[in-house]
């Protein structure tokens, strides 16, 4: 049976890019040790990685009621900083490793987002983009129009290594640990998953499911801004079909994953084209998936923006579906 939830939406969203993300208050990483951990490359220019993850629980700083711990790792010889929320509860609990948007993106700050997971004892990892905040290297070259495997590939690794890094941490369960990406990342994640039998779930939230060229099309026709009741939606598909798949295609690396998979559009989003996208996930569901996606009615790209608020339902519908998955 296909899986599609209608939401209706009435919170206002902003109109944004597809490489637009979310945050909220930052936190300060630490020195950390190393350890050697031999990782998949996802492509054979890509090295196997060094993960590095600070060592002991007594590291773990009280911040109210949970706790934060400053975790650095190394992907493709590069150094990356960011910080694990974990719930206060003692204990192993199942986590989320945060992919980011395109363009120039900290960690994610303690917020609505991060609060929700960790109130429901699932811990949070996030972390400084290569090249931006703390973490080295250079930013972003999966933004180019013509990004392939190989930029792709690299965002991969660095979410390869930082689900390691998290899995390595005694307050994490190592079974239980999966992606939330939101926008790039759709084309970020099913890669990365693809190359480690160690994700155990992922979650995207405004990523696309077709070609780079397709959304990029969809992009120019809109204006990149969220669609209003004189848009044609039917002309925009016919221009699509017209058009074809082009550039990078996610579809061989989504048919690839054996993981459950939940994906959430807005209905009017002018960035990634949402029926195309969709019409994707239905046809891998029917080849027996365990894909879902929820439709947010009246909601365009920013689904976990910050300012303004998300729909309310947008992150409860994460959590939850998470949770039913770790427990």
């Amino acid at each position: 049976m296909k899986t599609r939830w209608v939401i209706a939406a009435t919170v206002a969203i902003v109109a944004v890019g597809c490489g637009h993300g979310s945050g909220d208050d930052e936190a300060t990483p630490a020195t950390a040790t190393t350890v050697t951990v031999q990782q998949p490359a996802t492509s054979a220019a890509a090295p196997s990685t060094t993960v590095g993850a600070v060592g002991g629980a007594s590291e773990v700083r009280a911040v109210g009621d949970h706790g934060e711990i400053d975790v650095r790792f190394t992907s493709r010889d590069t150094i990356l900083a960011g910080t694990l929320f974990v719930p206060g509860a003692g204990g192993a609990h199942p986590a989320v490793v945060w992919v980011h948007a395109s363009g120039e993106h900290e960690r994610l700050r303690y917020g609505p987002v991060v609060d929700a997971f960790v109130m429901s004892g699932i811990g949070f990892f996030t972390y400084d983009k290569r090249g931006v905040g703390e973490s080295g290297g250079t930013c972003c070259p999966a933004d180019a129009e013509d990004a392939g495997i190989a930029e792709f590939g690299e965002q991969a690794d660095d979410a390869l290594a930082a689900l390691d890094a998290v899995r390595s941490r005694p307050e994490v369960d190592p079974v239980h640990v999966g992606y939330l990406g939101v926008s790039q990342a759709g084309w970020i994640v099913p890669l990365a998953a693809t190359q480690s039998p160690d994700v155990a779930f992922a979650v995207l939230v405004s990523g696309a499911t077709v070609t780079t060229g397709e959304e990029q099309l969809y992009s120019q026709l809109t204006g990149d801004t969220d669609l209003s009741g004189d848009t044609d939606r039917a002309e925009l598909s016919r221009r699509l079909a017209e058009h074809g798949p082009s550039g990078f295609d996610p579809k061989r690396y989504l048919t690839a994953m054996t993981i459950p998979g939940l994906w959430l559009f807005g209905s009017v989003d002018g960035s990634i084209p949402t029926t195309e996208s969709e019409a994707v996930l239905d046809t891998l569901k029917s080849e027996g998936h365990d894909f879902s996606y929820v439709e947010f009615a009246g909601a365009g790209h920013g689904l976990l923006d910050v300012n303004p608020a998300p729909p309310p339902e947008v992150v409860p519908t994460i959590v939850h579906w998470v949770s039913q998955h770790v427990n």
